[in-house]
Order: C-alpha cells, then structure tokens, then sequence
C-alpha cells in the first residue's frame, strides 16, 4: 500500500465511484486508476467495491 492508493480511495470516495471522474481530478488517466485499484485488491485479497455491468 502506498500513498497514492490511498489518495485514490479517498478521490473516489469524492467522485461517488466514478473512474473517470477520479482519473480526471487526480490528472491521470482512467486506465492508471483502474490498474491502481487492482494492484491495491491483490494487495489486500480482497475486493474493495462491488463490481456491477
């Protein structure tokens, strides 16, 4: 864990859950956030959210 996840969980948190949302207030792209999100869950175990389609 580092402190971007953390700064990543806190964002989203903000953004309601939105990706891209998070990816534009944190200026990356939304492919960075998704891939931090999953290297942050391998990290833990666990999933963080519930996934839907």
């Amino acid at each position: 864990m580092n402190l971007s996840q953390i700064e990543l969980l806190r964002v989203l948190q903000e953004t309601n859950l939105n990706l891209s949302k998070a990816a534009e207030k944190m200026h990356i792209v939304q492919s960075a956030v998704s891939r931090q999100l999953h290297l942050f869950e391998a990290e833990l175990g666990s999933p963080l959210f519930e996934r839907q389609s």
